[in-house]
């Protein structure tokens, strides 16, 4: 989930520098930051769905990873 964050913020980043001043220039700033912030709203509460529908296979197919492995022989329990 950190690497779609991140993966998220970075494409945002580059999308909102790419052609911002054209944009803004072309559209008022009240445009362009609702336009973003609307984006980005129904980008994230489009993809909690495949999340809903489809978590519980990914789950199970990620059990098999090597990391899921190593973390299940590693973990102590222990909170820090």
């Amino acid at each position: 989930m950190l690497i779609i964050i991140n993966l998220g913020k970075q494409a945002i980043s580059f999308g909102m520098a790419f052609k911002i001043l054209t944009w803004i220039l072309g559209a008022g700033y009240a445009v362009v930051l609702a336009g973003a912030f609307t984006a980005v709203l129904i980008f994230i509460t489009w993809s909690v769905y495949p999340f809903y529908f489809f978590g519980k296979r990914v789950r199970k197919a990620m059990t098999k990873w090597k990391l899921a492995k190593w973390h299940k022989q590693n973990a102590t329990g222990d909170v820090h």
